[in-house]
């Protein structure tokens, strides 16, 4: 039914089917967000030939000063990369002229569907004027037609040098061009992922409506911002952790693989994943760490990553674990009624034991009292919230204070009475 109804939206236009304006825009946005997700696709999907070709032109004889390629590498691998590349970036142009008429027709289903806001002549205006070249290029299209271009060109085997310091020692790292185009291009999956939110509940019509009614703009970065409310943790570790690690950890051995230190060992895909969750945690054991420049800026970028995680990671615990509003009121009264009601309870038992002689009169007394101070204080702590529970227990509370009173001036005139048989004793 999904295919059906796919194929039939990009057909119902051309064929001149009685169909509303609403309908209309709702085809013309899926087909621009179509586009647009179809586009990083590819250029995700191209990371993987561009790996083969990495790791087919990866010498065993390699070292940090001499360049040396596999003699048994093809260059199939990076035409299917350029051909990816190149289809993603066409993929761009429909992109903008569906959004441009989508954004063109917004106005038109007014009439059907009124916006929940206030929309001004200048703001429709604005959505109805005709598009220029700078409309075409703008949004994300510049920034994807770069990230696109930005790829292993086939036949391109040249080689450039970074001058360091290793152990003491003066060192030319020597590098090729392609492998640092490999190395940019892992970020294409951060793009990819951002790009994914322009679908979702955050990006319906509903949503969309609602967006006009406060004047927010309905793009990715909202719905980003609405998942990480509603769902801190999992966008905490599908989103941000777990593709995070694996970006900065493929950059870091492609940087760090020609030194061949036998210490680290970045041969191993392991071992860069390692160091990069060690790093984004703040562990920071040692076993593991880059030498070369280019791996240093890496993993430190890593360390930025983490410490947004990680302050991320606290904020959302001390939500997860801070009282609502509701919960902090219903605390309040059961540790408020708990109190008054033990303080009643030592006050009834005061009055129905017998006690053999005075002092443990006193004695009890004194229970009832410390008993009456405890809960003043939580009363004190925690207030009197105007709601009929706790005006019960305010309530509650002024009768045991009253009745506090009473007992107090009950204890004076019991000391004075047992004060006067004790001088008649002694007499």
């Amino acid at each position: 039914m999904a295919k059906v109804h796919l194929s039939r939206s990009f057909s119902v236009l051309h064929k001149g089917e009685n169909v509303s304006e609403v309908q209309k825009s709702q085809i013309l946005l899926n087909r621009w967000r179509l586009f647009r997700l179809g586009s990083a696709v590819l250029s995700a999907i191209s990371v993987f030939p561009a790996g083969t070709d990495y790791e087919m032109r990866f010498s065993e004889s390699r070292n940090a000063t001499n360049c040396h390629l596999d003699p048994d590498h093809s260059v199939s691998p990076r035409i299917i990369v350029m051909i990816l590349c190149i289809v993603s970036v066409l993929l761009l142009i429909p992109y903008r002229i569906y959004y441009i008429k989508w954004r063109q027709h917004m106005p038109s289903t007014y009439r059907e569907l009124p916006s929940l806001g206030k929309v001004s002549l200048s703001k429709i205006s604005k959505m109805r004027k005709k598009a220029t070249w700078r409309d075409y290029l703008g949004g994300d299209t510049i920034f994807a037609f770069c990230v696109n271009v930005i790829f292993p060109y086939p036949w391109l085997d040249a080689t450039f040098t970074i001058h360091q310091q290793i152990l003491y020692k003066e060192v030319y790292i020597c590098y090729f061009w392609a492998e640092l185009f490999y190395a940019c291009m892992f970020f294409r999956w951060a793009f990819l992922i951002f790009v994914v939110f322009n679908y979702g509940s955050y990006q319906n019509p509903i949503a969309m409506r609602y967006c006009e009614k406060y004047d927010v703009p309905l793009n990715p970065h909202f719905s980003l911002k609405c998942y990480v409310n509603q769902h801190p943790m999992a966008m905490l570790f599908i989103f941000l952790l777990f593709p995070g690690t694996l970006i900065f950890a493929s950059t870091m051995r492609v940087f760090e693989r020609p030194v061949r230190n036998p210490i680290t060992d970045f041969d191993y895909p392991g071992n860069a994943v390692w160091n990069v969750v060690v790093t984004i945690f703040t562990i920071g054991y040692g076993d593991f760490f880059p030498i070369t420049n280019l791996g240093r800026i890496t993993i430190a970028l890593s360390a930025f990553l983490g410490s947004i995680i990680l302050s991320f990671l606290f904020v959302t615990l001390t939500k997860v674990f801070t009282l609502t509003k509701n919960e902090e009121k219903t605390l309040k009264g059961i540790l408020v009624s708990d109190s008054a009601a033990a303080t009643i309870r030592r006050a009834l038992t005061y009055t129905k034991t017998r006690f053999s002689n005075p002092e443990e009169r006193v004695n009890a007394w004194d229970s009832v009292q410390s008993q009456t101070r405890s809960f003043n204080r939580v009363r004190e702590e925690f207030g009197c919230e105007e709601d009929e529970n706790e005006a019960k227990i305010c309530e509650l509370s002024n009768r045991v204070s009253r009745v506090e009173t009473d007992l107090t001036q009950i204890k004076n005139s019991l000391t004075a009475l047992a004060n006067k048989i004790d001088n008649m004793n002694n007499s």
